[in-house]
């Protein structure tokens, strides 16, 4: 059976579940399609993780002004989101309800490469001064991902246009692991820093621009801060981490919060109608040298006498309207973009690698 999330509602992809109160607030609401892995999804965010958090970054863009429903799903990697595109009827039918959709996949594709038993000799050539050469297990599967990653990503946007001209933003990866004393998790931020550095400036942007989607750039955003981001012991953000993500996304889609609208409410006093009512009576007329000539009935006042009515009011200034052009990405790249991409990044990939090595022999010289 399935258990409510913390806070009475159950969060995620469910949009039109019954409302406690009768009535469904969604339903006016724009749609936010989210595709993504565990990070977009809100993994360890609640006690269970049988459905998506309502506090994933997804449910926070905008200040919540969107129905969300949220396709990221814990361990997914580019080809089970590039194949769940492909299979699924479910994903068609969200894309085409789409205001907004938000791109968030890749982690994976690299995290797997590390996983034990790779790991283990990872953390061997890190502790060990006898050996300053990165596996070359490691180093085949971690090219051959990224290339992997390069061509889902161009399919899995192409698939998305297919269904929705709605505007996409992309998310860069973000390093979980900080600096630590940790042999393992020193060796994870120090390849993290070349690996991912790479990926997303040899893979993600030019994707992006290419496709003219919108960047969120998550990498810079945590660099430096997973202390504070991610939650402890893990490589998932916290609920800060989280906010942290939906506000590269508002920026991203120019999203300002309303703070004009009480200056509109103001308004409505400045039409000052009840002085009217009194006038009648006073009836002065500036410039007049006959003051006491009010007391004959048969006078009649200058029809063209001043009234506050004459005044109509046209200062009401509209509020500034939204936009929703953010930082959107210029078309830089050619048809050749997939070999161009994967040769350069390579290239990268290996200097980077060469680097860690480098300074490795480095640090054991000073040793």
């Amino acid at each position: 059976m399935k258990q409510e999330e913390p806070g009475g509602e159950e969060p995620g992809d469910n949009p039109g579940e019954e409302d406690p109160e009768g009535e469904n607030p969604d339903e006016d609401k724009p749609v936010l399609v989210a595709l993504g892995d565990s990070i977009t999804y809100g993994y360890n965010l609640e006690e269970n993780n049988e459905l998506p958090s309502n506090r994933a970054f997804p449910n926070l863009i905008s200040n919540g002004r969107y129905q969300v429903i949220n396709h990221g799903y814990p361990g997914w990697t580019s080809t089970d989101l590039l194949n769940a595109l492909k299979e699924n009827p479910e994903f068609d039918t969200a894309l085409q309800s789409a205001d907004v959709v938000t791109l968030n996949i890749g982690s994976n594709d690299l995290l797997r490469v590390l996983r034990p038993p790779v790991t283990a000799a990872a953390t061997e050539f890190h502790s060990e001064s006898e050996n300053d050469s990165i596996p070359s297990e490691l180093e085949e599967q971690m090219l051959k991902a990224v290339q992997q990653l390069t061509l889902n990503l161009q399919q899995i946007i192409e698939d998305i246009r297919e269904q929705t001209s709605a505007p996409i933003v992309l998310y860069t990866l973000y390093n979980p692991y900080g600096e630590s004393e940790d042999p393992y998790e020193a060796f994870m931020h120090e390849l993290g820093e070349e690996v991912l550095n790479a990926v997303n400036e040899g893979v993600i942007l030019p994707i992006g621009n290419y496709y003219e989607t919108l960047l969120a750039d998550a990498y810079p955003a945590f660099a430096g801060k997973q202390a504070e981001l991610i939650l402890p012991g893990d490589i998932h953000p916290n609920v800060e981490g989280h906010r942290v993500l939906a506000n590269l996304a508002d920026v991203a889609l120019g999203f300002q919060a309303p703070e004009e609208e009480p200056p509109a409410e103001e308004e409505p006093p400045v039409d000052e109608e009840p002085p009217v009512d009194e006038e009648p009576p006073v009836e002065e007329e500036p410039g007049d040298e006959e003051p006491p000539v009010n007391e004959d009935p048969n006078d009649e006042e200058d029809p063209a006498g001043e009234k506050p009515e004459d005044k109509e009011e046209t200062d009401k200034t509209p509020l500034a309207p939204k936009t929703n052009k953010g930082n959107k990405l210029p078309l830089t790249a050619t048809s050749m973009f997939n070999f161009l991409a994967i040769g350069t990044l390579l290239t990268v990939l290996g200097a980077g690698i060469w680097v860690i090595q480098d300074r490795r022999n480095k640090k054991m010289v000073n040793i």
